[in-house]
């Protein structure tokens, strides 16, 4: 799933949690209300560590430019000195 797809069914995850959440607190402790709350916090959990890691490669790539950027910049002084 690319990551616009994670994002928008986080988004339905997240409604659909606070809705389970809703009835269990309105008093409706039905076992299967609680098996269904534990299995979309579960996917919603795994989805966001998707999520965290699909953002650290541009994260990488972003440092490394950076890195490049600052040696050359000394690169450029020691040619002043």
């Amino acid at each position: 799933m690319e990551v616009e797809g994670k994002r928008q069914r986080r988004e339905i995850l997240k409604r659909e949690i606070n809705n389970l959440a809703a009835s269990i607190a309105e008093g409706h402790r039905s076992p299967t209300l609680l098996e269904q709350l534990h299995r979309r916090e579960s996917e919603m959990e795994a989805m966001s560590e998707g999520l965290l890691a699909a953002k650290e490669p541009g994260m990488q790539a972003r440092l490394h430019e950076t890195e490049a950027f600052i040696r050359n910049r000394f690169a450029d002084l020691g040619k002043l000195a």
